[in-house]
């Protein structure tokens, strides 16, 4: 990493990605905030696309390993408008969903990234999934239907919906969500 040029872009992404193994993170957002203070097209790299999603994911990790999992999150979602192709990003992202999902106390930042219209069905899942581990079915229910909004392909938020309503004594309207599910996924068992 003393090699590298912390003038350049490149080496400026470099060295944040070695602070985020040495477990600096601070270090590695100092340095990424500065690279678009840089004459950026003195310099261009040859995939634009991949720096751009390299920075924002290598943002992302350092986030993380601060504890800022809702910043981490909104840094994913930047990778992943960038390139989404690129699993990294999606995969974390889903990763720190999951790990707020099971903290009743991140309630308040899973609704912030559930709700906007930004949000993806992932986000309004996760978030169902916290509600239901608070014991808040009723706001479960409408973080799930929101989920299926936004992708009426999303089978875990559908099951998670049909569960509900069926231990709320809506058993005909739990048959409806599973097939409707059906009739979009006609060879999913986990919707029979």
């Amino acid at each position: 990493a003393l090699e590298l040029d912390k003038n350049q872009p490149l080496g400026r992404l470099s060295l944040a990605e070695c602070y985020n193994n040495l477990n600096k993170p601070k270090k590695a957002l100092e340095l990424l905030e500065r690279i678009k203070d840089l004459d950026f097209f003195s310099t261009i790299p040859l995939n634009v696309t991949n720096f751009q999603y390299s920075v924002e994911l290598q943002r992302a990790l350092a986030y993380e390993k601060l504890g800022d999992l809702e910043q981490a999150i909104y840094a994913c979602k930047r990778a992943h408008k960038i390139c989404p192709n690129f699993q990294q990003a999606k995969d974390l992202s889903k990763h720190i969903l999951h790990q707020l999902s099971t903290d009743t106390t991140s309630l308040a930042t899973l609704k912030r990234i559930a709700e906007p219209e930004s949000a993806s069905s992932e986000d309004a899942y996760y978030y169902g999934n916290a509600l239901v581990q608070a014991g808040e079915v009723m706001a479960a229910e409408s973080a799930f239907r929101l989920a299926l909004s936004r992708d009426k392909t999303n089978i875990r938020a559908r099951r998670a919906l049909a569960l509900i309503l069926s231990k709320t004594s809506r058993v005909d309207e739990a048959k409806n969500v599973l097939m409707e599910g059906l009739n979009i996924h006609k060879d999913v068992p986990d919707l029979t």
